[in-house]
């Protein structure tokens, strides 16, 4: 009976084809096995030789593309040539978190699709063209405030940048905010060597954001306005000194976790709060910081592993004026100091499968005179690690004189910063 039973859809078939073809009713035969195959592929995850579906990211007419998970809401990776290859029988999930998906009668922010080899299909099993199907809007990251304490005594609050689907949420990077002097001690992120060279390379950036979170006493936009900028620093210098120091140089926003390590333009844009910037002079921020972020990127992808990134400011600049050396904040609010200008910025680069991480340091300050061994705040391991191989003017005062600290000597420095155990982490070589 059972053998019967497996036996008689097979013979139902092989009997609906002969009496197709002897009935010259091919045509009609062939749509009806056709779309009935389609059926059969959404609801299986068959791979094997059936032809599964392509997203090539770069030709596709989105104008806001959607966030693209699996139907588990994990990420999609994309492969070689920025393709996102899909198995037959696989569901997605297009997201628009904020806003809807395009073609949608009900506004929902959410469509579910399969592939159907090699088109796309919806839950009627209506073939689609996913062009059709991008965000009214570019999809919204969310800021989530987690309640809890960190940096320096405890006194920044640790913020989420990420986005939700439904009950889940998923985080691009973290950083560490104190409210009271609106100062970011340090972001946290994950720099994916595997899809760096899948990267999106659109070159417009986006203006920065204060957000719904800080920032309520003072205007962080304008605070880093370069008319701003001549007002703070004659008070300090003068204003001959404050002009000729400004001509070709002003303390810019500085990426703490930079928009060129994320894969997605929206993971990108979503790093652009003033949360998850420091004031850093620009001839700094151009030169060796900026060849610094394209070094732990190049180590990331050669090596093809994932690296924990965290990148932060240690100290307060001082300029020396008329009443000996002053702290530079950029705004000040009844008798409130807000965001300090560091006097220098890290960047933690650790491998946490290894078991191995290093601190890289650079000077913010682009007038310093002389070199000494306070100038330098640890042991420099650059040489004997290989980093400093990757810098031609490390040393330039210009560019932001760079060093490396041993995770050991770093937690000294700053032990609010990095893994609970990073002292016991070797050094990393580059």
């Amino acid at each position: 009976m059972l053998v019967d039973t497996l036996l008689l859809p097979r013979f139902l078939i092989l009997v609906l084809v002969i009496f197709c073809h002897y009935f010259h009713f091919a045509n009609s035969c062939h749509s009806f096995l056709h779309s009935s195959n389609a059926v059969k592929k959404g609801r299986s995850n068959a791979t094997g030789g059936e032809e599964g579906c392509r997203i090539v990211l770069d030709e596709m007419n989105w104008k806001n593309q959607p966030l693209v998970y699996s139907i588990n809401k994990d990420w999609l990776w994309p492969g070689a040539n920025r393709v996102l290859a899909v198995e037959s029988g696989e569901q997605l999930l297009l997201s628009c978190p904020g806003n809807s998906v395009n073609s949608t009668s009900s506004e929902d922010p959410l469509l579910v699709v399969y592939c159907g080899g090699p088109s796309f299909r919806d839950r009627n099993d209506q073939e689609i063209n996913l062009d059709d199907h991008g965000c009214v809007k570019n999809p919204v990251e969310d800021e989530k405030k987690t309640e809890l304490r960190c940096g320096p005594e405890e006194k920044g609050e640790l913020i989420d940048i990420g986005f939700s689907i439904q009950s889940r949420y998923h985080s691009i990077f973290t950083y560490c905010h104190n409210a009271e002097i609106e100062h970011t001690y340090y972001s946290r992120h994950v720099l994916r060597g595997q899809t760096l060279q899948f990267n999106n390379v659109d070159q417009g950036r986006p203006s920065f954001k204060e957000g719904r979170t800080f920032y309520k006493s003072i205007s962080a936009s304008n605070s880093y306005l370069r008319r701003n900028q001549l007002t703070l620093f004659t008070k300090i210098i003068g204003d001959a000194a404050s002009r000729q120091l400004l001509e070709d140089n002003y303390l810019a926003r500085g990426h703490l976790s930079p928009d060129a390590d994320f894969l997605f333009k929206d993971w990108q844009e979503s790093t652009y709060y003033y949360g998850n910037a420091v004031p850093q002079w620009q001839s700094i921020n151009n030169g060796n910081w900026k060849r610094l972020e394209s070094k732990v990127r190049s180590k990331a992808e050669s090596e093809n592993r994932s690296l924990e990134i965290w990148t932060g400011a240690l100290g307060i600049m001082k300029f020396k004026g008329e009443d000996g050396p002053q702290e530079v904040w950029l705004a000040k609010h009844n008798h409130t100091k807000y965001i300090p200008v560091p006097d220098y910025v890290f960047k933690l680069i650790i491998d946490e499968a290894a078991g191995s991480g290093l601190a890289v340091l650079c000077t913010n300050d682009p007038l310093i005179r002389r070199v000494t061994r306070s100038t330098i705040l640890c042991t420099d391991v650059c040489p004997e690690t290989g980093w400093a191989e990757q810098f031609n003017d490390r040393r330039q005062v210009e560019d932001g004189i760079l060093f490396c600290c041993s995770p050991a000597e770093f937690v000294e420095l700053a032990p609010w910063a990095g893994p609970e155990n990073f002292a016991s982490y070797s050094s990393l070589h580059y």
